[in-house]
């Protein structure tokens, strides 16, 4: 038996990049950011990870260091 999975149309990561796009230059915590989003920091990584296949802490340095570069 073939299990079709519906993925989900959850807005949260994107609510979490845009999140992160506009506050990257602070040094907040998953656990901050969990709360502030107000999702479990489990579902939080694992959701981000699932859409942008990077964690959340790459996702971050990598946008530092692009800034920094101009």
């Amino acid at each position: 038996m073939k299990k079709i999975l519906k993925r989900s149309l959850s807005k949260t990561p994107e609510t979490i990049k845009k999140f992160l796009d506009e506050n990257y230059h602070k040094n907040l915590k998953i656990e901050e950011i969990s709360k502030i989003i107000g999702i479990n920091q489990n579902k939080l990584r694992k959701e981000f990870k699932e859409q942008y296949q990077t964690t959340i802490v790459n996702y971050v340095s990598e946008l530092r260091m692009l800034k920094a570069k101009k």
